[in-house]
């Protein structure tokens, strides 16, 4: 049985198990000071390949809105758990003449593409420039940022996503109650495959496949691509067959109701 409730200011913290991500994002002042504040509230807004966009929620009165509104340019900083202290500092608000980076271990290094600097401890970093602002409130403001420059702890680059999130043991936020911030360390996931009648043929050698045949396979979203891969594979294989053709793809992409 379940029980209503009430939604109430910033109700994702509040009563509700919202998991968020847990984000430092850097910014500079017109005189190129630089600051860091705490965010959660951080989100993709435009996932295609050609522009990949970010959004932000964040206070209208916060210092990260100020600069980036100013001068158009931030990082977003992925951190381990193991900083969530200096998290915590950043993330509390501090009058403008006061370094918060400097309360922090946190040691800011150059970025590749914009002006504002990452932080070193960062193991995922995105360098965006400022795209839109939307305010919905008068006490909210919501920024949408253009990343133009991705980078990962080289470390975690070259190997599985399980594998990945154990390395990388970053947290995730759940919100606040009764003076207590609440997070969840991802330290041991758990995969469940998402096509279960594909992972036999997970682990078969690969089939030959016909030139035009894999351009048609790159037009899938590379989330996808191996699971399609894998289906196609599985078809062909019914028929007795040991390469696949664009035939085959678009016989797929028509049971599939694609195309």
């Amino acid at each position: 049985m379940k029980k209503d409730i009430t939604l109430r200011m910033n109700w994702y913290d509040d009563v509700l198990p919202y998991p968020m991500p847990v984000c430092v994002i850097t910014s500079q002042d017109a005189q190129g000071r630089t600051n860091a504040g705490a965010y959660s509230l951080v989100f993709p807004w435009n996932g295609t390949e050609g522009n990949p966009q970010i959004v932000f929620l964040s206070r209208s009165d916060s210092r990260t809105v100020t600069n980036i509104v100013q001068t158009r340019e931030f990082v977003l900083n992925y951190v381990p758990r193991s900083v969530l202290r200096d998290v915590l500092v950043v993330g509390r608000p501090y009058p403008a003449d006061v370094d918060k980076l400097a309360m922090t271990h946190f040691v800011l290094a150059p970025s590749n593409q914009v002006r504002v600097p990452g932080i070193q401890q960062a193991l995922f970093q995105l360098e965006c420039v400022l795209d839109q602002v939307i305010r919905p409130s008068d006490v909210q403001t919501n920024l949408i940022g253009t990343v133009v420059h991705a980078a990962m702890e080289a470390r975690l680059v070259d190997v599985g996503k399980r594998e990945r999130l154990r390395r990388a043991d970053l947290a995730v936020f759940f919100g606040y109650e009764e003076g207590d911030y609440f997070f969840c360390p991802p330290g041991r996931p758990m995969a469940l495959p998402a096509r279960p009648e594909l992972v036999q043929s997970k682990h078969l050698p690969p089939l030959n496949w016909d030139p035009e045949a894999e351009e048609m396979l790159k037009k899938v979203p590379a989330i996808f691509r191996g699971n399609v891969r894998r289906a196609i594979e599985a078809r062909v294989r019914e028929k007795g067959q040991s390469r696949v053709t664009s035939q085959d793809v678009k016989d797929s992409q028509r049971d599939a109701g694609i195309g």
